[in-house]
């Protein structure tokens, strides 16, 4: 998961999302290396634009679809 593609995430707001992502993942055992990846850059692009965790909804997940990506992905 620490590809540069697929940093790791820093500070309280990192802490924070690898906490979302890893409760998620305990739920889901199944899940592929790819969804991991794609839950992570999602949630970075998020911190990026300033979009709270509880403000994440089907808009931003749009918004974030059509996005363009720049980070190599």
């Amino acid at each position: 998961m620490n590809s540069p593609s697929n940093s790791p995430l820093g500070g309280r707001a990192g802490a924070d999302d690898v906490a979302l992502v890893s409760a998620y993942l305990a739920d889901n055992p199944r899940l592929s290396k790819g969804a991991v990846g794609a839950a992570r850059h999602f949630l970075k692009w998020a911190r990026a634009r300033k979009i709270p965790t509880r403000d994440l909804d089907a808009s931003a997940v749009d918004r974030f679809l059509r996005h363009r990506c720049r980070c190599g992905r």
